[in-house]
């Protein structure tokens, strides 16, 4: 289930976290600034203060069914807490801002001339992000991709209270067969194969890099 979870946290991480680094990117100053607070400040909470209010918002009495009521969606309340869903949307939180920041900068470290010239090469808005801004931020949304893979495969609060017994991950394993079941060598070996997961992880990432910067030395693409 561990690498289920990862996997989906991942993608759903990276499908919000580019678009959104995006839009600020191309915000207005003013705008930038509040939108980055907004990105910042679950943050600046505690974390289990975060999942607990999701909890809330998620319940069956809680405002996310109230508003799908109001509107019609559904007749009765909608099972959305200690479900796969919950747990994907408290880890997508505890995640994002930090995969958004990191886009966001890479971004911003992109030379605005490159786009100007494109688009005066005739390129038009969509040509000009895919051949000019989307390449060049490869290396900052790849590190990001590398943080979101490394927590996903991590992932702990949100499986341990907005999940159920049926989506327990490793990390969730280690302290139950540790504490709960005082079995230290069960604990500690999913201990270990976590580490060897993340390690493998970075491993792969650190290869993929040192082969894309070897092929551009011989000219290839």
């Amino acid at each position: 289930f561990t690498l289920e979870l990862a996997s989906i946290i991942t993608l759903v991480t990276m499908l919000i976290s580019y678009p959104m680094a995006y839009y600020i990117y191309k915000a207005r100053a003013r705008l930038k600034v509040v939108l980055l607070i907004l990105v910042v400040l679950p943050k600046l909470s505690n974390i289990l203060v975060l999942v607990y209010g999701l909890q809330i918002l998620l319940a069956n009495n809680g405002l996310v069914n109230q508003a799908l009521m109001l509107i019609g969606v559904s007749d009765g309340p909608v099972k959305l807490v200690y479900t796969m869903f919950s747990v994907v949307v408290g880890e997508v939180l505890l995640i994002a801002p930090y995969t958004i920041l990191v886009i966001t900068a890479a971004l911003h470290a992109l030379d605005p001339t490159l786009r100007d010239a494109a688009k005066g090469l005739g390129a038009t808005a969509v040509k000009t992000f895919l051949t000019v801004t989307l390449p060049l931020s490869m290396p900052g949304t790849s590190v990001a991709l590398l943080i979101t893979i490394v927590w996903a495969l991590g992932a702990f609060v949100s499986p341990a209270l907005l999940g159920n017994p049926n989506l327990q991950t490793l990390a969730v394993e280690v302290p139950k067969q540790t504490f709960e079941n005082v079995n230290w060598a069960m604990g500690s070996t999913i201990a270990f194969v976590m580490l060897m997961m993340m390690t493998l992880v970075v491993l792969l990432y650190n290869w993929v890099l040192a082969s894309r910067m070897a092929w551009r030395r011989q000219g290839l693409p």
